[in-house]
């Protein structure tokens, strides 16, 4: 017995020292290359040194009407803005039967180069459930900039949430002061729902509008887009776009991210509609996926420039 227990003292004695001479032979794991790094973290902290620069200097670019331009040569044939997806992240393609550019309107920009970028628009109509309130505290917490286009209804309502947006660095775009189709209006109407809204909104809230319009509807002219350049605003159509408006009726925030992934392409400007409480569910994904592609979140005023 005595022979037994001392071999197996003996056994227990190498054992331990080869675990201890194991464990003092363990290297730590290398270090990950410089390709390795995590490129999520890079592109965060880009975007957050876009948004506190764009931030500073108020992103604020007001009408400055153009009375050179005389629109009485041009169509009044009414059309509605329609484009073509393209599924392998082309740009979409517009069915307008001119060039829109030629009146400082755009869908997309036209002059992308190897910078990756979009553009995100919000439609607000009105506010509901406090949809907005929660955009902008997604954008805040994401540092990403964007464009609100309003009305009236909006501004007399939630003219504090107008104050938010520029004082965090959004354009405030014109969305009309009733929301009317623009290629049925005639020249008064026109002028009242285009410059009325710019006098509305400083009358209650002391800001003005940036020189940005959003036909409703999508609804223009020749002649509209002629008259919008003359009152010192570019138009602004969109790319990408879903079934979003009506609240009883929501696609879902699956829908919303199937689709940007689906259709996003560089250049693209993005519409949603702010009371779409789908749209609420799916930003920060969609933000976060869009940064993963590499793209930046632009500003409207980018648009014209070559």
């Amino acid at each position: 017995m005595g022979v037994i227990f001392m071999k197996a003292r003996i056994a227990s004695f190498f054992l331990i020292w080869f675990m201890i001479i194991s464990a003092l032979n363990v290297r730590p794991p290398e270090p990950p290359e410089p390709d390795m790094i995590n490129i999520d973290i890079i592109r965060y902290d880009r975007e957050v040194a876009r948004f506190i620069e764009w931030k500073r200097n108020r992103g604020s670019y007001p009408p400055n009407p153009d009375d050179d331009i005389d629109p009485s040569g041009y169509s009044k044939k009414a059309l509605s803005w329609s484009f073509r997806r393209m599924k392998d992240h082309k740009q979409s393609q517009s069915y307008a039967p001119f060039d829109i550019n030629e009146f400082d309107a755009y869908f997309v920009n036209p002059y992308i180069s190897e910078d990756k970028v979009v553009y995100l628009t919000f439609d607000c109509g009105y506010e509901y459930k406090n949809c907005t309130e929660k955009i902008l505290d997604i954008l805040l917490e994401k540092h990403v900039n964007a464009a609100f286009f309003v009305t009236k209804q909006f501004v007399k309502s939630d003219y504090a949430l107008c104050v938010r947006m520029k004082n965090e660095g959004h354009i405030i775009g014109n969305h009309t002061m009733n929301h009317p189709n623009l290629a049925k209006c005639d020249d008064e109407k026109l002028n009242s729902e285009i410059n009325g809204l710019d006098d509305y909104l400083y009358e209650k809230a002391g800001i003005h509008l940036d020189g940005f319009l959003r036909p409703p509807e999508g609804a223009f002219s020749e002649y509209t887009l002629a008259k919008t350049r003359q009152y010192g605003y570019k138009t602004i159509f969109w790319s990408i776009a879903y079934l979003d408006y009506d609240t009883s009726n929501q696609p879902g925030a699956d829908y919303v991210l199937d689709h940007i992934k689906t259709y996003h392409h560089n250049g693209a400007i993005i519409l949603m509609h702010a009371i779409s409480e789908s749209n609420v569910e799916a930003l920060p994904e969609v933000i976060d996926y869009l940064l993963s592609q590499g793209y930046r979140f632009g500003t409207l005023n980018e648009l014209g420039d070559r």
